[in-house]
């Protein structure tokens, strides 16, 4: 193998372990609802319905150990659960689930990273340095091939 395709293998590899790793690190000791490709915990807190605004979305899917957590997730509350903006606390921060006629704090605890638009700044850069990497090996090719056939 050459040089340029055992680091072409390492990166993939590297790539391909880190992102199998962050599938397990998803904890499971707290109930959680993830929205956007965010990952919020469930507190016990409850909200007076008058801190409550609009809906801004529902569990969409039951979470398992094999997920790979996109999208709208639960690990505890069924589809359909609804989720609230909470009034003056970004959505960056916490939402409001409703939860057998009150309604719930959940508290954002870390970014999901196979959520695709989480993906999108690691993958950009991955794919430009690979192109890099063949273009410059296509024109030392070509350089090669070119000085062989002056000789």
């Amino acid at each position: 193998m050459t040089v340029m395709k055992k680091v072409f293998v390492s990166l993939l590899l590297f790539l391909l372990i880190s992102l199998s790793i962050s599938i397990f690190l998803v904890e499971w000791e707290y109930d959680f609802v993830t929205m956007e490709g965010r990952m919020y915990q469930v507190t016990e807190e409850r909200l007076p319905e008058i801190d409550i605004e609009a809906s801004i979305g529902q569990v969409t899917a039951i979470a398992n150990q094999t997920d790979n957590y996109q999208e709208n997730i639960s690990n505890r509350y069924p589809i359909g659960t609804t989720y609230y903006k909470i009034s003056r606390v970004p959505v960056e921060d916490a939402i409001s689930i409703k939860d057998n006629g009150s309604y719930l704090k959940a508290i954002y605890q870390k970014s999901v990273f196979f959520y695709w638009k989480n993906l999108f700044p690691y993958v950009i850069p991955i794919i430009f340095l690979g192109v890099l990497i063949v273009l410059y090996r296509f024109r030392v090719n070509i350089k090669k091939a070119y000085l062989n056939s002056l000789s």
